[in-house]
């Protein structure tokens, strides 16, 4: 993960003229929709800064000025069965709670405290079977609360030597269908076509013996899930940095155990990585992605839905796009909704929930302050009640609920 230089000024939002931030009126009804009502109203958290919602729910700022500097504030976040939100904070080297409640009433959800501190900044987060498991470093951590009391009072090492010798940290990590530890392992460069044992995805037994590649290919697959019915493992790939504003693309993988998908040599519908050495010869027995988005939209955070708050999602693929560091205009710096059809593909079907404004690019919401953008949303997490909590890189979580 890298530190973002942000790239709009005050003067580019100024241009826009006062006729067309006044069109960006109420977002019009989606009939498709039918959710679950709730009496709350929707909380506006600063009239001047408003990412729009769907018409059928609501945005609510629940967690602010996260501290933090030099590294990422936010990398993932996940629900306990305890309920609460944990986060994985590398700026701070701690993993932080949230609770799902609101006692002074000031629209942010309470402080749960601090689980486990002097972690070296920790990205990936899970839960399995009684314990958080943690990637931070070249390592993967193991974190148990015996005593019940909110805190973890014992850690051990799980894995250990994970390539942690530049490029991305290990990011995202999860327990598969099968009971395996998965753990995705980015690039070291751009151009480090011979980086042996990184840009892969790894498996694990439980007790973090019997590590393997399970598939390759990814520049960086900072997120992955599984397909509810069909139990395949989909990716994203943020395709590697270098190369211009339009090239290569992202991706969207569904992922083959001992598979080949692309990088270093290939990218996108097996076209050759000149640049990395790739030729005609390179890419025949590569996995082209199912579906490509722009360059430098960087696919984070995904998860099928499963909840019961918006039943016309279950089934299908949440996936934010962190947006661009460094393009102008920006791409990406939003929420998609993916549907998947039942033989358990995309279908082509893809909507912006977020920002929500149909007729208007993601841009030009930004830059008037009805969008994500200079934020990255980096992770996603669904409540007990089937709420779309949203991570954001800089130290701030949204939340999707039904209005």
């Amino acid at each position: 993960m890298k530190k973002e230089k942000s790239a709009i000024g005050w003067l580019l939002i100024c241009s826009v003229s006062a006729s067309f931030i006044i069109s960006l009126a109420a977002p019009a009804a989606d009939a498709s929709f039918s959710p679950t009502p709730t009496p709350e109203p929707c909380l506006d958290f600063d009239m001047w800064r408003h990412i729009w919602a769907p018409p059928w729910a609501c945005m609510d700022l629940v967690a602010d000025e996260m501290e933090g500097s030099g590294l990422p504030r936010l990398a993932s976040i996940a629900f306990g069965p305890d309920g609460r939100l944990y986060i994985a904070r590398p700026a701070l080297g701690a993993i932080t709670v949230l609770e799902r409640t609101d006692a002074d009433g000031d629209g942010l959800l309470d402080d749960g405290g601090v689980f486990a501190d002097e972690l070296e900044h920790p990205t990936g987060l899970t839960y399995y079977r009684g314990a958080w498991y943690v990637t931070e470093g070249d390592r993967i951590t193991v974190l148990r609360d015996t005593d019940g009391d909110g805190v973890a009072d014992h850690r051990e090492v799980l894995v250990d030597g994970l390539p942690d010798n530049g490029g991305y940290w290990p990011a995202s990590l999860a327990f598969g269908p099968d009971g395996r530890l998965y753990v995705s392992v980015g690039a070291g460069c751009p151009t480090c076509a011979d980086d042996d044992g990184r840009g892969v995805i790894m498996s694990f037994a439980p007790d973090g013996t019997d590590g393997r590649v399970y598939a390759g290919g990814f520049y960086l697959a900072f997120d992955f899930t599984w397909h509810p019915e069909t139990g395949e493992m989909w990716a994203g790939d943020i395709g590697r940095d270098g190369s211009g504003p339009s090239m290569p693309p992202a991706e969207l993988n569904l992922v083959v155990e001992g598979g080949d998908h692309g990088w270093p040599l290939c990218y996108g519908d097996r076209v050759p990585d000149v640049e990395n050495g790739g030729d005609e010869t390179s890419c025949a027995e590569t996995i082209p992605p199912a579906m490509t988005f722009e360059a430098g939209s960087w696919p984070a955070g995904m998860v099928f839905y499963r909840g019961d708050a918006f039943p016309e999602m279950r089934g299908h693929l949440l996936l934010l796009l962190a947006g661009s560091w460094n393009r102008v205009p920006a791409v990406g710096h939003e929420l998609l909704l993916i549907r998947f059809g039942d033989d358990g593909m995309p279908t082509g079907q893809i909507e912006r929930l977020l920002p929500y404004q149909p007729g208007l690019s993601t841009w030009e919401l930004d830059i008037n302050n009805a969008g994500f953008y200079p934020w990255h949303p980096i992770d996603l997490a669904i409540s007990p009640e089937g709420w779309i909590y949203i991570g954001i890189r800089e130290g701030k979580v949204f939340r999707l609920r039904t209005r």
